[in-house]
């Protein structure tokens, strides 16, 4: 009988899970990669000796001292060592002021040997940002760096930090840059390039001059990946473009019909071989612009193209136009918003019609949805490109017309990236919430969006009613 239970209690061990404490080392490696430090330190530290030297071992902290209290931020600084921290966010806005200044006291960035990833949010103290900037910019330290990204909305900076920024750009690690900056607040040539970079994605959020992405090809030739909102052309001259007399006589509408259909010419951007990905989030360049640009980098494979707002060039919706451009293209996503003049012969069938063709449906199978509002036009592919999604009041000439009618997986997953929905309720009446484009957005949407469109729609219902009711009242 003993026997037989001594086998058990065996049997018992072997089949029964083992304890977090029991767990190999690997795997618990796998847990932190998927918890923040803070976590990890307030609630896993002291748990037992093997805990307290598994954290001691793990090299690859993700430190995040974005809305992090100071007596979290002590004691997170107090537990690690820097050579254990790969990723690194640093921010000194409204809710984390002084954190910068305490960070710089406690550690020198030179000792952040495995630093791959740097994230530097509202550091409006310039002393501190050049005094970061600088340690980076040393070929020495750092070597591992291979991403940083810069978020300031509202500071100036001066002449030392374009000089500094540009010595951290040509750092041989970097491979990703991302600035949140205005370069109208740094210089009127931003970022003037000093050497050659090995960066592969750059993103600005801003407008940046034709001449300035000339230098970039120029002097990032690794350069895959490039998105900003929008290219200026005002320094450009139009090498096509040479006023005449019969120029200056023709009508008004004469010469509004030749801007819509006249190609363009300007200096080369003498693109790079290995750009393939291109996203304007922000664009006014008219279409023939759009034109130049996109025979000027002939090597584009992925194209993201959304406009900005008031845009007014009909012609960007034209889908015969766009053929011959993103021909050779494996990625074409855009949202154009378009507001049409009041004399504008635009049709919505002759419109979709153009993004029916075999290029469209059978070729490339990019399908499209087209929204009329009164005068603005708003044509985008599937799925919605943007993680918002805008529900307008109801219009007296609302038309919809879609290219995926019989593509029933795609309209249901149309909506599957669209994360926040914003709805203008101004003035807006229970007969329109009953025959507005919300049905069709209910339909078109994902399982999960439809449902939460469902509820919002049912408080609205609901809301309105009550408005209704209290309103009679008064009567």
């Amino acid at each position: 009988m003993g026997n037989k239970n001594h086998k058990l209690k065996k049997i018992r061990k072997f089949i029964s899970p083992p304890t977090l404490d029991e767990l190999p080392v690997e795997i618990l490696y796998k847990i932190l990669d998927e918890l923040d430090v803070s976590t990890i330190f307030i609630s896993l530290y002291h748990v037992c000796k093997r805990f307290d030297k598994i954290l001691s071992s793990y090299n690859k902290y993700h430190l995040n001292f974005k809305n992090i209290s100071l007596t979290n931020f002590n004691l997170i600084c107090s537990r690690i060592h820097p050579e254990q921290v790969t990723e690194l966010t640093l921010s000194d806005d409204d809710d984390n002021l002084g954190i910068i200044e305490l960070f710089l006291s406690k550690f020198s960035f030179h000792t952040f040997t495995r630093l791959h990833s740097l994230t530097l949010i509202q550091i409006n103290n310039e002393e501190f940002l050049n005094q970061i900037l600088i340690s980076i910019a040393d070929r020495n330290s750092l070597v591992n760096l291979s991403s940083i990204k810069i978020i300031n909305v509202d500071e100036t900076y001066g002449d030392l930090f374009i000089e500094v920024i540009m010595t951290v750009l040509t750092k041989p690690s970097l491979r990703q840059v991302y600035f949140d900056l205005s370069y109208s607040r740094t210089t009127t040539n931003p970022l003037p390039w000093i050497e050659q970079c090995s960066i592969k994605q750059l993103t600005f959020r801003g407008i940046c001059t034709v001449n300035f992405v000339r230098n970039t090809l120029i002097c990032v030739p690794t350069l895959e990946i490039f998105k900003v909102d929008d290219f200026d052309f005002d320094e450009e001259i139009d090498l096509n473009h040479i006023p005449t007399h019969q120029e200056d006589d023709s009508s008004e509408e004469e010469n509004y019909e030749n801007q819509l259909t006249r190609k363009v010419q300007f200096a080369s951007i003498e693109s790079t071989n290995n750009l393939k990905s291109l996203t304007l989030n922000a664009c006014s360049m008219s279409m023939s612009k759009l034109e130049w640009v996109l025979q000027e980098i002939i090597t584009l494979k992925r194209f993201r193209l959304i406009t900005a707002p008031l845009y007014d060039d009909e012609s960007i919706l034209d889908g015969y136009r766009w053929e011959s451009l993103v021909s050779n293209m494996e990625k074409f996503q855009f949202v154009f918003s378009v507001n049409l003049s009041n004399d504008s012969k635009w049709d919505a069938d002759t419109c979709i019609e153009k993004f029916q063709t075999p290029f469209w449906i059978n070729e490339k199978q990019w399908f499209v949805t087209l929204e009329k509002y009164d005068d603005e036009i708003i044509l985008y592919t599937l799925p919605y490109l943007n993680n918002f999604f805008v529900l307008k009041n109801e219009s007296n000439l609302f038309e919809y017309r879609s290219t995926a009618n019989e593509n029933l997986l795609l309209k249901i997953q149309s909506m599957n990236n669209v994360h926040d929905l914003y709805i203008d309720a101004s003035n807006m009446k229970k007969s329109q919430l009953e025959v507005t484009n919300f049905v069709y957005i209910l339909f078109n949407s994902s399982i999960y969006f439809r449902i939460f469109l469902f509820l919002v729609f049912l408080m609205l219902q609901i809301y309105i009613s009550m408005v209704n009711g209290q309103n009679q009242k008064h009567f």
